[in-house]
């Protein structure tokens, strides 16, 4: 503060000193302007050293003020430099202090460590005395003991006599029981002949139904054997004459497979799997109508096409028509007829990249899809882009369904 008053008034006398100078420069050139009258010489003479010695006069003023002006700067610089070793030390101080306060703090961790395991000390010490005290009551418990397997000791005479007798006894049922046994193994054979009487019976009982190309009605659920041209395969069938050529249910099997897996089929025919793309070829060469089952996180909706039918592998797989929709799922396949299928190793969508490697499994994509059945098993119901996918299903492609079962019989 008592710096810049200081040069305030520094400025202040400089601009005084100015202003004087600027009044002489105006006084010598009306004394100039004087100078031509002759008659005015003496006294602008006068003027001039009379203004001469009053400049004089304030440039020793002027010399005083700088003067004081160098002792005041040098006190500015002596207390600027009182202030920078203040400054110095002030930062020494903190520095010192934010390292006390870091030791401080390690020594209450270090405190509250050494708290712990004096409590975990003091557990271990409640529990050796406890166990102190547990011995002394059991040296009760083995004097007690003590005199209790004595008088067992007599017991077990007793009864060493008495198992021998048993042991008699014993012998003579096990004579008894051989004779039995022999008999029970010749129920056995007859059991295993009548076993095998049955298994031939059944073998005859499917090979009536081999001779079709669909599923029985009014038959048991079950896995039956289905003959379409030359081909026989399993396949699960319901009372209903539904075939299941697709089911996804927990992601045990994964479904981001190649062109010959696709067309073979692949998976467990209880859990999840695929039928095959030649199979439904076969069988679809017959109309048929397709059943889709929906489910997500308990919630169930259907879609039902009237007209389900596929091409050759010479066409592709193409999706060749799934007639008119019905149901309570939206329809989402539509988009997808007229296309041939795809997977990771066969490109046949209309996109510019491979739809079936960014979607994870094989499907007739189109660019590329508003469905695929085929996509990777979420159980959380969310997929980031690749899940099991209906697009009407919330119109959002990014909810992946938690069950789907794809169904065909034969159009009737």
């Amino acid at each position: 503060m008592e710096k810049n008053e200081i040069i305030k008034e520094k400025n202040e006398l400089v601009m005084e000193q100015l202003k004087i100078k600027d009044d002489i420069v105006n006084i010598v050139k009306n004394l100039q302007s004087q100078l031509a009258n002759a008659e005015c010489k003496i006294q602008i003479n006068e003027l001039v050293n009379s203004k001469n010695n009053e400049i004089n006069e304030h440039i020793v003023q002027f010399k005083n003020i700088e003067n004081l002006i160098k002792l005041r700067d040098e006190t500015i610089k002596l207390l600027n430099e009182q202030i920078r070793n203040k400054d110095e030390k002030e930062i020494i101080i903190t520095a010192k202090i934010k390292d006390l306060q870091a030791r401080l703090e390690s020594a209450e961790e270090l405190l509250s460590i050494r708290n712990k395991e004096i409590s975990v000390k003091s557990e271990e010490l409640r529990i050796i005395l406890d166990q102190i005290e547990k011995i002394k009551t059991n040296d009760e418990k083995v004097n007690n003991m003590t005199a209790n397997v004595d008088y067992l000791k007599s017991q077990l005479v007793n009864a060493e006599l008495q198992i021998q007798a048993k042991e008699d006894m014993l012998n003579t049922k096990d004579m008894e029981l051989k004779s039995k046994e022999d008999l029970i193994r010749i129920k056995d054979d007859e059991a295993n002949v009548k076993s095998n009487q049955l298994k031939v019976l059944s073998e005859q009982i499917l090979l009536k139904d081999i001779t079709k190309d669909s599923c029985p009605k009014g038959r048991p659920n079950g896995i039956y054997i289905i003959k379409t041209g030359r081909t026989m395969f399993e396949a699960p069938c319901n009372s209903s004459g539904w075939m299941t050529i697709q089911r996804r249910q927990d992601g045990s099997v994964s479904f981001n497979r190649y062109w010959d897996d696709y067309k073979n089929g692949f998976g467990d025919l209880k859990t999840e799997f695929f039928i095959g793309l030649e199979k439904l070829y076969q069988l679809t060469k017959k109309p048929h109508e397709l059943y889709i089952k929906l489910e997500l996180n308990g919630t169930s909706k259907y879609a039902l096409y009237d007209d389900f039918k596929i091409g050759s592998e010479q066409q592709q797989y193409e999706l060749s028509t799934v007639g008119d929709y019905s149901g309570t799922a939206g329809g989402a396949l539509e988009y997808h007829t007229k296309m041939k299928f795809s997977t990771a190793d066969r490109d046949n969508d209309h996109s510019f990249g491979n739809c079936a490697k960014k979607h994870a499994g094989g499907w007739w994509f189109k660019n590329c899809l508003t469905s695929h059945l085929n996509g990777k098993y979420y159980t959380s119901g969310f997929a980031p882009h690749d899940g099991v996918s209906w697009l009407n299903w919330n119109n959002d492609l990014k909810t992946s369904l938690t069950y789907v079962e794809m169904m065909i019989r034969p159009f009737s």
